[in-house]
């Protein structure tokens, strides 16, 4: 006799039905990643991409701009890059209207090697910094939808970039980086919905 369910199924005596914690656990994960991946498609992918990123870059390079022939040209040029990745990464084909062709140039090998996701690549604007391009490779619920993939990369790509305090010139593209960002009002207000 088997238990199908029912009140009136008899059960077999001595036969013991066990719900274990991983299978509760399993099921919370399984909502948690679902929820996960509904509020990245819908509400962090174009949050990100259209009202931090896009914005910050086309304040980054207005900076650029406003900064030539200054000492604070470098640093600046170095942010725009920076985010250029980073949207090129989210939404491939955005960057470049935005900064142009002649910057394009120091971006499509980083972006390429994301996009391989293998080896690693001095980036150009931090002296003696090389990222590891493996880490860019899509996994869990992001492999395979393409949305989803470029959200990873172009995450992975502004989570793992390290500006370290103890080098003045990387000190000196996070504060472009920041000034950037806070001279956009609409950059400011889709990092802080964001953030929250």
């Amino acid at each position: 006799v088997t238990y199908d369910g029912s009140e009136d199924a008899e059960l077999p005596p001595g036969h013991a039905f066990f719900i274990t914690t991983d299978a509760t656990l399993h099921a919370l994960h399984f909502i948690f990643d679902n929820l996960l991946t509904d509020l990245e498609q819908v509400s962090f992918y174009p949050l990100l991409t259209q009202e931090v990123v896009t914005p910050a870059l086309q304040a980054a390079h207005a900076q650029t701009q406003a900064a030539a022939g200054t000492p604070l040209e470098s640093a600046a040029r170095s942010a725009e890059l920076y985010l250029a990745v980073a949207l090129e990464l989210l939404a491939p084909g955005s960057a470049a209207p935005i900064i142009g062709a002649e910057a394009m140039s120091a971006v499509t090998p980083l972006v390429e090697m994301a996009l391989a996701a293998q080896g690693q690549l001095e980036v150009p604007f931090l002296a003696g910094y090389q990222e590891d391009f493996s880490q860019y490779r899509p996994r869990g619920h992001y492999d395979g939808d393409p949305l989803l993939e470029q959200y990873f990369r172009g995450m992975m790509w502004l989570s793992r970039i390290t500006f370290l305090a103890e080098d003045p010139d990387a000190t000196q593209i996070a504060l472009m980086l920041l000034r950037a960002l806070r001279s956009s009002p609409e950059a400011v207000a889709g990092w802080t919905t964001l953030h929250e």
